[in-house]
């Protein structure tokens, strides 16, 4: 169980960074035992951490996907990059 830089950084988007600390606040406060952690709520709130940095991920990479821009090749690679199945959904979805 870590909070913030320990747990991972992803893209320096601040703002990823601080909802991912949050949101790691809020489960480890939701979880909070009375007779300390144990093996079980540890692999849990790892659990749904992944699954959170999962989502920040496909946030990041759409906010590259899904621009405008074509004026390097940057910006053309990210554009026509391949992407991961769980934001291709939420893309077909939005």
């Amino acid at each position: 169980m870590t909070l913030g830089l320990a747990n991972g950084f992803l893209e320096p988007l601040e703002s990823t960074s601080i909802h991912l600390v949050q949101v790691g606040i809020s489960k480890i406060l939701t979880m909070f035992p009375r007779d300390g952690f144990n093996e079980r709520m540890i692999k849990r709130y790892n659990d749904e951490m992944y699954l959170e940095y999962e989502g920040v991920k496909d946030f990041l990479i759409a906010h590259y996907k899904v621009t405008e821009r074509e004026d390097t090749d940057f910006w053309r690679y990210v554009k026509n990059m391949s992407i991961p199945e769980s934001l291709e959904e939420k893309l077909e979805i939005f």
